[in-house]
């Protein structure tokens, strides 16, 4: 999914990738000549039924020469 917004004065460019249980898995901003902002990717941990239970962000940006770990999302779900 990409999302552009372009003006004279202003250039916004966000695309967004999902694996193939709809779950994101990449998130980035770019310039508008193509060059990469910055760049969150998402990294899944499941439990026995397939949901995830946490979700871990990896962010990098052009500035940095690695990524480094984000926010971090932990859920808990009850079946009844």
């Amino acid at each position: 999914m990409e999302t552009v917004s372009d003006f004279r004065d202003s250039y916004y460019r966000e695309t967004h990738r999902y694996d193939a249980l709809g779950r994101e898995i990449e998130k980035a901003e770019w310039t508008r000549d193509g060059s990469i902002i910055n760049r969150r990717t998402y990294i899944y941990s499941t439990h026995l039924l397939g949901n995830w239970t946490r979700r871990t962000e990896m962010f990098s940006s052009s500035a940095m020469n690695e990524p480094v770990e984000g926010e971090v999302t932990v859920r808990s779900i009850d079946y009844y």
